[in-house]
């Protein structure tokens, strides 16, 4: 299993941009990239957007949760107009492809995302890995209550695929709780 930020994607032009744009927009005043990191490193931001209503917060500015989503996703992603590039288009494959058709030949992978499925679709697509992963769990298969730190993803990816063990690889304290939860080794680092 692996989380696909800072583990499959670089996302430091793409979420994080996408983070920092979306609180401009509405703060009129940029961010740093340290505020952002300490709001993600509390654990329970695995949503991008939380993470901005959490930030706008913290600096006294109140703005409603479908205003935010609507700003950050025109920034990093709209699948209903591909007439411009979005943020989504500026991630980088951390492991080359070669590496992951390697991998493939060996291990059985899956992606368990907090990305929106159709995000997480078309980046696996863009650099043409997603035949490598057999099994995806996005934040759409999971009732909010129950999205990364919860372990529902990993325990789903369980309850789906015949593994006897499973390796978690991610990328932020909500991963290492989540498959630690889930009683799965996780191997991971909070950024």
């Amino acid at each position: 299993v692996c989380s696909s930020d800072l583990v499959v994607f670089d996302v430091r032009e793409s979420y994080n941009s996408a983070i920092a744009k979306t609180f401009q927009h509405f703060a009129g005043y940029e961010i740093n990239q340290q505020e952002i990191n300490e709001i993600k490193n509390q654990g329970g931001m695995n949503c991008d957007w939380d993470a901005v209503q959490c930030l706008l917060l913290n600096h006294n500015i109140k703005v409603e949760y479908i205003d935010i989503i609507n700003i950050f996703q025109e920034l990093f992603y709209n699948p209903n107009n591909n007439t411009k590039e979005y943020l989504i288009d500026k991630e980088k494959l951390i492991i080359s492809k070669e590496i992951f058709e390697e991998l493939s030949k060996t291990y059985d992978m899956v992606v368990f995302s907090g990305r929106l499925k159709e995000e997480a679709i078309y980046s696996l697509k863009k650099f043409e890995i997603d035949k490598y992963f057999s099994y995806f769990v996005t934040c759409d298969d999971l009732p909010k209550n129950m999205l990364k730190p919860h372990p529902q993803g990993v325990l789903n990816i369980l309850q789906h695929c015949p593994f006897k063990t499973i390796k978690y690889f991610g990328d932020s304290v909500d991963d290492i709780i989540a498959g630690n939860k889930a009683n799965v080794e996780t191997i991971g680092d909070r950024k």
